[in-house]
């Protein structure tokens, strides 16, 4: 048996579930000066093919790119695309003049 062979057994025999949540977010919270309730991902539970991995958001990552990056660790092809369009164009954006 080759290792190509059996790293592919291996991989069947081990290939994660379609179904149930492949991204557990957990949210900070908290009520603005006008009572809406607001909430920004902190850290996520992500189902890899290695398994359960945690990834915490960066201060200076947005809400809407670090959820994009969780969902691209979790294998969604569409959102790693997205993700990764986001981070060039956050890289390469122009500096704030104030």
């Amino acid at each position: 048996m080759t290792l190509r062979t059996r790293l592919v057994k291996l991989e069947a025999k081990n290939a994660p579930t379609l179904e149930g949540p492949r991204v557990i977010m957990f949210n900070a919270c908290w009520r603005d000066d006008d009572d809406n309730l607001q909430s920004i991902g902190q850290f996520a539970k992500v189902l890899t093919g290695a398994g359960w991995e945690t990834i915490t958001r960066a201060t200076d990552e947005p809400d809407a790119e670090f959820r994009l990056r969780a969902e691209t660790m979790a294998g969604d092809a569409q959102a790693g695309s997205a993700w990764a369009m986001a981070a060039l164009r956050r890289k390469h954006a122009p500096l704030d003049p104030a």
